[in-house]
């Protein structure tokens, strides 16, 4: 119970991490959206995944999976 309360807190944490570096939720979703402003914040969020990737409860996380292809593409 205690180690599931920490991951979710952990995954809200992260996910904190990762879309304060964006304006919005829905500058994401805009299909439209300048590369140029968007470069440096995918660059960041990309490093970050990665990092967490490297920590054992997170290696096989579809979540992060999920968004770093997001990303990626």
């Amino acid at each position: 119970m205690v180690k599931n309360n920490i991951l979710i807190i952990n995954k809200i944490f992260f996910i904190e991490i990762v879309f304060r570096k964006l304006k919005t939720f829905r500058f994401i979703n805009q299909k439209n959206a300048s590369f140029k402003t968007l470069k440096p914040q995918t660059y960041f969020i990309k490093q970050t995944i990665l990092q967490y990737k490297k920590l054992p409860h997170y290696q096989n996380n579809k979540f992060l999976e999920r968004l770093l292809l997001h990303f990626t593409s």
